[in-house]
C-alpha cells in the first residue's frame, strides 16, 4: 500500500467550485489506501527530508517536458507549418496534422485515409449496439473550406475530392504531451507511456491564418520500445533533458526544438513498433471533441486502427467504444446501478471508493458521449444505489465526459483551441501550480465543488502527480506511485 495525502471532502453551507489556487492546509490528515482521485499526492520522491526525496540538479519542469505549449514551440515555422522551404531540411512540417495522418496510414494512401476518417463523421454509425448520429455540420465548418482549399468543388463529400491537400488540413498545434505517467509495471500498464498531440480545428481552410473552431484532436502514442528494448527511464531520460538549459537553452531554442523533434520522430515513425498494424504504427487512440457541427452540447468520440479486411498495413481509423463510459442514455438507470451497486460499500466492494473498477464494454460503452450529459442530470449519477459522495464522483471523473466537465470544473477541453499566434489555455484541472509546499506536497490546490450536488468539494493538483511519477521514473523507482487517468 502506498501512502497518498487524503484531502478530505469540504462540506460547507454554500461553497462554491473555484478555479483558483488556494494554499494547501497543513492541518489536514494523512490516510493509507488506493483512492488516488480527490487526493493530493504526497509524492515521496518530492519530498527532501526522505531518501528518495533527494532534489534532482535540474526538477522536472511541468511545462519544458510534461506538457509543452510554448509558442516558441507549437508555432515553430519549419516544423507546424509549410510556409518555409530550404531552411527547413529534416524539419518541415513533422508536428502537422497531415505529417501524423501520413505516417500512421500506412499503405493505405494519406489522402484516402484521412478522408475515410472525416467520411465518419458525415455519416450514421453503431458502436457496441448503441447508435452513434451523423454530424452534418461538419460539411460547413471542415469540409466545404478544405475542399476549395484543395481545389475540389464544395457540397460533396469529402470522399470525392482526389486531391485532398493534407498541407492545408485545417488543424493548428496545440501542445505536445508526455504523459509518462501512464507507464510502469503497476495497475495494469503496459506500454512506456504516451506521447500526444493536441490539434485545434481552424475557419476557412486555413491552419494559418484561420480563426479557432471548438474542434480538437488529439493523437495518442504509445511510447515504442523501438525493437530494442527501450525502457520506461530511457523515454523519461530523454524528455527530462529538455529541462536542462545546460544542454538545449531556453525553452524553444534552435536547441531544445531538435532535442524535441529527435524524441517524438522515432515515435511517429512508421516501424516504430514492428508487427504493429500499418508498418509499425505507435497510434493508440485518436480522440476528437467537438461542439462546432452542431450544438449545443459537446460531442467525444475515440478512433483505433482497425482490420477493414486489406492486411495488416492497411488499417484504417474506426470508431471504437469510449473508454471507461457508458452510453449517455445509460444515465441513472437501472442497468448501471447494477454495476455501480456491485462496485460500491453498499455492495460490498470498496472498487469505487479505490478506483480499481473497470467498466465492461459489452451492454455499456458507446461511440459518442456527450457533455454535458442530456439527462435526467448533467453529470453520472445513480438511479437508487446508495453511493458515497466520493464513490459517485470517482465513476463520473473516471468517464470522458466527466473528467472533461463537471468533474474537474472543465469547459469541456483541456488544451482549449487558439487563434493563429495565440497562446493555448490549459483548464484549470492542468493548469494548478507545481510550486512545492510541505515534505511531498504541493502548495496548492484546485477544488472542485461535487455537481451532485452534495456540499463535498474534491481537491486536486494533476500537474502535480505527473511531476511525481517522471521525476519517480527518472530516480529508478519502476513501480508507480499513482494511478494514472485519462486527463489531457
Amino acid at each position: 500500500m502506498k501512502r497518498v495525502f487524503a484531502l478530505p471532502l469540504l462540506v460547507a453551507m454554500g461553497a462554491l467550485s473555484s478555479c483558483v489556487d488556494t494554499p494547501d492546509s497543513p492541518e489536514e490528515s494523512e490516510d493509507v489506501g488506493e483512492a488516488r482521485e480527490a487526493l493530493v499526492t504526497d509524492c515521496p520522491y518530492l519530498n527532501p527530508a526522505l531518501p528518495e526525496g533527494a532534489p534532482l540538479v535540474n526538477p522536472v519542469d511541468y511545462h519544458r517536458e510534461l506538457v509543452i505549449t510554448d509558442l516558441n514551440v507549437i508555432d515553430n515555422p519549419c516544423r507546424t507549418t509549410w510556409t518555409l522551404g530550404g531552411a527547413c531540411v529534416g524539419t518541415r512540417g513533422v508536428w502537422t496534422f497531415g505529417t501524423l495522418m501520413t505516417r500512421m496510414a500506412g499503405a493505405v494512401p494519406p489522402v484516402q485515409f484521412v478522408a475515410d476518417w472525416v467520411h465518419s463523421f458525415e455519416v450514421a454509425n453503431m458502436v457496441n449496439g448503441f447508435p452513434v448520429p451523423a454530424r452534418p455540420g461538419i460539411a460547413a465548418a471542415i469540409v466545404d473550406p478544405w475542399l476549395i482549399a484543395s481545389g475540389c468543388p464544395s457540397g460533396t463529400s469529402v470522399l470525392a475530392c482526389p486531391t485532398l491537400d493534407l498541407k492545408k488540413a485545417p488543424f493548428r498545434l496545440l501542445g505536445i504531451i508526455n504523459r509518462s505517467d501512464l507507464s510502469g509495471p503497476g495497475f495494469g500498464a503496459t506500454q512506456h507511456g504516451q506521447t500526444r498531440f493536441v490539434f485545434g480545428a481552424t475557419a476557412n481552410g486555413d491552419p494559418l491564418a484561420g480563426p479557432a473552431l471548438p474542434f480538437t484532436v488529439i493523437f495518442e502514442y504509445d511510447n515504442p520500445s523501438l525493437g530494442v528494448g527501450r525502457t520506461d527511464l530511457q523515454w523519461v531520460g530523454d524528455y527530462h533533458i529538455l529541462t536542462d538549459p545546460a544542454a538545449v537553452g531556453a525553452l524553444g531554442s534552435p536547441a531544445y526544438l531538435t532535442k524535441l523533434q529527435s524524441i517524438t520522430d522515432p515515435i511517429t515513425s512508421p516501424g516504430a513498433e514492428p508487427g504493429k498494424p500499418n508498418f509499425g504504427s505507435t497510434i493508440a487512440t485518436l480522440r476528437t471533441n467537438e461542439i462546432a457541427f452542431g450544438g449545443p452540447v459537446w460531442k467525444m468520440r475515440e478512433y483505433q486502427l482497425k482490420s477493414t479486411g486489406a492486411g495488416i498495413n492497411a488499417f484504417r481509423l474506426r470508431l471504437d467504444p469510449l473508454n471507461q463510459t457508458p452510453d449517455d442514455s445509460l444515465n441513472s438507470t437501472a442497468a448501471l446501478d447494477g454495476f455501480l451497486l456491485a462496485n460500491s460499500a453498499a455492495g460490498g466492494s470498496t472498487a469505487l471508493n479505490d478506483f480499481t473498477f473497470t467498466l465492461p464494454v459489452p451492454g455499456f460503452q458507446g461511440g459518442e458521449s456527450s457533455a454535458p450529459l442530456p439527462g435526467p442530470t448533467p453529470f453520472w449519477d445513480r438511479l437508487a444505489t446508495p453511493l458515497t459522495p466520493l464513490e459517485r464522483h470517482h465513476f463520473g471523473f473516471d468517464t470522458c465526459n466527466g473528467c472533461h466537465r463537471v468533474e474537474t470544473n472543465t469547459p469541456f477541453v483541456h488544451l482549449a483551441p487558439r487563434n493563429p499566434a495565440a497562446p493555448t489555455v490549459l483548464s484549470p484541472f492542468l493548469s494548478t501550480s507545481t510550486v512545492p509546499g510541505a515534505g511531498g506536497l504541493p502548495a496548492f490546490v484546485q477544488n472542485v465543488a461535487d455537481p451532485a450536488p452534495t456540499g463535498a468539494v474534491f481537491q486536486y493538483n494533476e500537474p502535480w502527480r505527473r511531476v511525481c511519477e517522471q521525476t519517480r521514473i527518472f530516480k529508478g523507482f519502476p513501480n508507480p506511485w499513482t494511478r494514472g487517468h485519462g486527463g489531457h
